[in-house]
């Protein structure tokens, strides 16, 4: 079987939106074992769960921090109430009356401890993420260029091997509409259907998951950079 090696570098903005089945259309399948229907089924809901996750991360840009929603949603909390204070300060951090006149008596105290607890809630911040980053994300490899994935205009390889042990793994290859339409104007429409794709760069435009159907997970997702 080719490999058709590529390198594109591909600048796409994307929607992301979650769905319950993926085209069939759309995949290819290679290698030394066939998937039946139930297995393929079962590899697609598995992909459609780990972007699902992926999104939800890239979404809120704290990705990078591998961080849980709890931790997710004190530093949303901690942010905005930073951003409260500074609505109220000048620029060299002082609290201006005029400001604090737009909120009544119990806000305006609020406000006030802000200003006590800001340093200490900034800390708190910067603490959460460092501890975030020494943790292995249980999906993600590689969050390359970021950005979000609408799975549905992607066209997918799975490229299925029998382990040593019995086990069956599957790579799936994620590629988008882009680079299958720049792939086709000189190796024909239906080359992703005939040969194995692998791209370099074109950031979240090509990405690598495995699907491990016995185990039912999906691992070492990488996505490209740009």
């Amino acid at each position: 079987m080719k490999l058709l090696c590529l390198s594109i570098f591909i600048f796409l903005s994307q929607l992301a939106s979650s769905q319950s089945q993926l085209d069939s259309s759309r995949l290819a399948i290679f290698g030394d074992t066939q998937l039946n229907k139930t297995q393929i089924n079962q590899a697609d809901s598995l992909l459609i769960s780990a972007i699902d996750y992926y999104n939800r991360k890239a979404q809120k840009s704290y990705y990078r921090f591998n961080l849980n929603d709890s931790e997710v949603a004190i530093i949303d909390s901690l942010v905005d109430s930073h951003q409260l204070l500074k609505s109220c300060q000048n620029k060299n951090g002082k609290l201006l009356r005029r400001r604090l006149k737009k909120f009544n008596t119990p806000q305006q105290k609020y406000i006030k401890q802000l200003a006590v607890d800001d340093s200490k809630n900034i800390e708190q911040i910067d603490s959460i993420k460092a501890s975030g980053m020494q943790r292995k994300d249980p999906v993600v490899l590689s969050w390359g260029a970021g950005g979000l994935i609408a799975l549905d205009k992607y066209y997918r390889q799975y490229i299925v091997s029998k382990l040593s042990n019995g086990k069956m793994r599957i790579q799936a290859r994620c590629i988008c509409d882009a680079i299958i339409d720049e792939v086709a104007k000189t190796n024909g429409k239906d080359i992703w259907r005939k040969r194995e794709l692998k791209v370099s760069d074109a950031g979240n435009c090509y990405f690598e998951i495995e699907l491990d159907v016995d185990r039912n997970e999906a691992v070492k997702m990488k996505v490209n950079g740009i």
